[in-house]
């Protein structure tokens, strides 16, 4: 919509901004933080008790599912975004959907765990709720900022995955009415989701994002020849090539 199409950025780089602000008042806390990381990721410790390839598995299996669950990347999901936007070259769209991945996770969310553990602040048992007292450290203020922030964020995510779901069910024959049907559905698991799925959430969407991604990467992979370059693209660079250099 043209509201997220505003909003986000804006937020986004507010939110930004508001993390870095955080981990430079706290900056000396930022080489234990970055060795948190490394020690939590690989098992740096554990390598002589013999758990580094449980350890390496589990962090490996961890990182894939919430990097999945926070930029889609091989989902298959941008396509339907970019096909109802107003972007017509393929090339440009692609490069969009790189720098969507980088500022999505590369960018916010490193920005949000570096802020989280130079902080000081205990963790508790919800990672929403660490990142609540984070930013309550600013008052009051931080913390709206970051709930306006988090709504934000998640409207623009539900708006976009309503639309998907939309498109899928007209693609697959579906009329008017059973696009009504899945918005009501879609609504209801929502609220499910907010107010009473929070034990089981990742588990469900860890599953439901897999079996969307395996097809579209076998899918990838077997057009991955006819796909990788536009014959446009490979005739500039031969005219690049064949170009005689300046004497």
């Amino acid at each position: 919509t043209t509201f997220t199409t505003l909003a986000i950025p804006v937020f986004s780089l507010l939110y930004c901004l508001f993390c870095l602000s955080l981990i430079v008042f706290h900056l000396s806390g930022l080489p234990q933080a970055l060795e948190r990381i490394f020690e939590g990721a690989w098992g740096i410790k554990e390598i002589g008790g013999g758990f580094s390839a449980a350890l390496l598995s589990r962090a490996t299996r961890t990182g894939f599912s919430r990097g999945l669950f926070s930029n889609e990347a091989g989902m298959g999901s941008t396509p339907l975004a970019y096909g109802m936007s107003e972007e017509r070259n393929p090339e440009k769209a692609g490069m969009w959907g790189i720098l969507e991945v980088c500022i999505d996770t590369l960018l916010i969310c490193t920005l949000t765990g570096l802020a989280s553990l130079v902080s000081g602040v205990a963790p508790p048992e919800t990672g929403a709720a660490w990142t609540m007292e984070v930013f309550g450290m600013a008052g009051k203020g931080g913390e709206w900022f970051l709930a306006v922030s988090i709504g934000f964020f998640a409207f623009a995510s539900m708006t976009a995955w309503g639309c998907y779901g939309q498109q899928a069910i007209l693609w697959l024959g579906g009329n008017e009415k059973e696009k009504k049907a899945y918005i009501c559905l879609f609504c209801l698991v929502s609220l499910w989701g907010a107010y009473g799925g929070e034990d089981n959430f990742f588990t469900i969407s860890d599953v439901l994002n897999a079996l969307v991604c395996l097809p579209n990467m076998v899918c990838l992979f077997l057009l991955s020849k006819e796909v990788s370059f536009p014959k446009a693209a490979k005739n500039q660079g031969k005219k690049q090539k064949t170009k005689p250099g300046r004497p």
